[in-house]
């Protein structure tokens, strides 16, 4: 099974844009999967505080020691809602 990365945007204004992509082709096919998490600043802070470890710096980082680097350690969209972190979600499955 290949396992995608997420590739994290910071914008000038302080929000986020989390994105996530696995495409994979197997022996009965492909399919793709994608998911884009919009946070605004007041949320991505909220994220950053929740997620703060000592020694680690930036919040790619603490995302990845939370989730792994392919978000394979636990769901972020739940651990987002468990915490009452507004965002966007939009995701595209092909089969």
């Amino acid at each position: 099974m290949h396992k995608g990365l997420f590739n994290l945007t910071e914008y000038e204004d302080g929000g986020i844009r989390l994105s996530y992509e696995d495409y994979h082709v197997g022996a009965f096919g492909g399919g793709g999967y994608e998911a884009i998490y919009t946070i605004d600043a007041e949320n991505r802070d909220k994220l950053e505080v929740l997620l703060e470890k000592p020694f680690i710096d930036g919040l790619e980082d603490l995302i990845i020691a939370e989730f792994g680097e392919s978000l394979e350690k636990k769901s972020f969209a739940n651990y987002l809602d468990k915490n009452g972190i507004e965002y966007r979600l939009f995701t595209w499955i092909d089969d």
